[in-house]
């Protein structure tokens, strides 16, 4: 088909050619009358002149005019100002977006319900027609948001797909739903998330489930867990016959915590990257609470995201860093292989959404401590106590490049440095108390963030880890490194935790570069089919709530 088409721009370009040479004052709307238009080609090409229609906006522009340009600005979707079978296929393809989590009046619906009315705007109706198709095609294919910056993008397809190609194989198949369902992702994992959406649906007109009360106050050291018995736990109860299968309890047990309850709390805590102690405390009251509509919304925006990690998940091998869960994957062919809990960046000094290549570990690092960090919190340890900063192993340089020289700032007057002269580089060597551990892994990328070992090891076992400056600090360090090396067939464990102790850095490249993803997914579909949840820690999804919920 592609071919045809290029045959046929080709017979159109050399009688344009032709005309041009025969008169230099051709303009380009006299070229193409002398193709010898159509009337309703002729409305149609009157239709592009502007970029929008009934007060919509045409999203595809200029790639919906060339697309029209190849076939001589024919009508697509309509005969005679009649709408033909693939039109009312695709209306009925946009009326039932909602499945998608997405919204039909994203596709012009308001609009097409207007023109489908008026045969004298047939034109119209089909330029309207076909920037839906583009735009839904772009949206499924490629996410509506961006996820680097949060903007909506109606057109930015996916490069490798070939929309206008797509539009013409479905018109001549007669399969404009199915072209539409193939570009969306393949995976089990967004098959699964968009069945849940209907579920949730239908949880929330039956009215979702009951709210749970704050916790009661307590004895010290006492706990909502087994053995309780209070009024409160019949709340508990009546929130996870829910969603959790918790079977009723007999009258007189209703306000005890048995076994039955504690299972379904633990069920409970794994959906919501909570600790699995069967203990019912703030985070997860918190996460109960999350009204069935909320998660519907939450549900949308993340059908989006996966829509727009698309290409980025399909790699054989890639690393995967969500933000929102506090950890990260390697899945291989879409299963995780290896995982492990990390720590994010706080609220104020976020983790970046962004892609690159794992390139490196590095044994032994040193930390360069970034200037805003050197200013804001190292200055005033070193201010405070010199000989306590020395011990860490932190070193002081002033000057830059081949002038960059090593100062003893235990005798330095620090008194009059503050964050308007500071010009000074921190150093701290490697060892013990490095703030980046005994091993990092690079992804070089130009926020200059990477993963590294912690010697806060404790932090890991908080529900919500974001505690960083921005840097991801990973659990596993060791067995993350002989994952990343074992193939070169020279790195197993010993060697690793050996070399990790050493003196000064070592750098080794990656036998083959990885993909990386920082990503921030609060709702998701594991390996085992189960829907995960988790806080919405950075607001991004209440960025995205009036866009897709609203």
């Amino acid at each position: 088909m592609q071919k045809a088409m290029l045959s046929k721009s080709l017979i159109i370009f050399t009688a344009v050619l032709a005309i041009s040479f025969s008169s230099n004052v051709c303009r380009s709307d006299e070229i193409v009358e002398a193709v010898q238009l159509s009337p309703e080609a002729q409305t149609v090409q009157r239709g592009l002149t502007g970029k929008s229609i009934a007060g919509a906006a045409i999203q595809s522009y200029p790639f919906i005019k060339t697309f029209y340009e190849t076939r001589q600005f024919e009508p697509v979707w309509t005969n005679k100002g009649k709408l033909t079978k693939q039109a009312k296929e695709l209306i009925e393809v946009i009326e039932a977006v909602g499945l998608e989590g997405l919204k039909s009046e994203f596709y012009h619906k308001n609009q097409i319900d207007t023109l489908r009315n008026d045969k004298a705007r047939s034109s119209d109706l089909d330029i309207i027609l076909t920037d839906a198709f583009f735009v839904l095609g772009s949206n499924l294919s490629s996410g509506l948001i961006n996820q680097e910056n949060f903007r909506v993008q109606w057109f930015k397809p996916d490069p490798e797909i070939d929309l206008a190609w797509t539009l013409n194989d479905a018109i001549k198949k007669n399969s404009i739903r199915t072209s539409l369902d193939q570009l969306k992702p393949k995976t089990q994992r967004y098959r699964v998330l968009r069945d849940a959406l209907q579920h949730y649906k239908i949880l929330t007109t039956q009215g979702g489930w009951p709210r749970v009360p704050n916790l009661p106050r307590m004895k010290k050291k006492e706990k909502m867990q087994l053995g309780q018995r209070q009024p409160y736990v019949a709340s508990l109860r009546r929130r996870l016959e829910v969603t959790e299968n918790l079977p009723k309890a007999s009258p007189e047990n209703d306000d005890l915590f048995d076994e039955s309850l504690q299972t379904a709390v633990i069920s409970f805590q794994s959906k919501n990257g909570l600790n699995e102690d069967g203990v019912v405390g703030k985070w997860t009251v918190d996460a109960m609470n999350v009204s069935a509509g909320d998660r519907v919304c939450q549900i949308k925006i993340n059908l989006d995201r996966l829509r727009a990690l698309r290409g980025e998940m399909s790699a054989p091998k890639v690393i995967i860093a969500n933000i929102p869960a506090f950890r990260a994957d390697v899945l291989e062919n879409g299963k995780s292989a290896f995982d492990m809990r990390v720590i994010v960046g706080r609220y104020n000094d976020k983790s970046p959404l962004m892609s690159d290549e794992m390139e490196t570990v590095v044994f032994a690092p040193k930390w360069h401590v970034p200037v805003s960090i050197a200013v804001k919190e190292e200055l005033g340890k070193l201010q405070k106590d010199p000989q306590k900063f020395r011990r860490r192993g932190m070193k002081v340089y002033q000057g830059s490049g081949k002038d960059k020289i090593e100062i003893d700032y235990e005798s330095h007057d620090w008194s009059q440095v503050d964050v308007n002269n500071f010009e000074y580089h921190f150093v701290q060597g490697s060892g013990r108390g490095n703030a980046l551990g005994r091993l990092k892994f690079l992804f070089p990328n130009k926020h200059s963030v990477y993963m590294h070992d912690t010697p806060t090891k404790p932090l890991f076992n908080k529900d919500i880890r974001a505690f960083s400056h921005g840097c991801i600090r990973i659990q596993k360090p060791v067995e993350f490194a002989e994952y990343l090396l074992k193939s070169t067939g020279e790195w197993d464990l010993a060697r690793i935790e050996k070399e990790q102790n050493r003196g000064k850095p070592l750098h080794v490249p990656l036998p083959k570069k990885i993909p990386v993803h920082l990503i921030y997914n609060t709702a998701w579909a594991d390996d085992a089919g189960k829907i995960q949840f988790r806080r919405d820690v950075y607001h991004y999804d209440r960025k995205l709530k009036k866009l897709f919920c609203n």
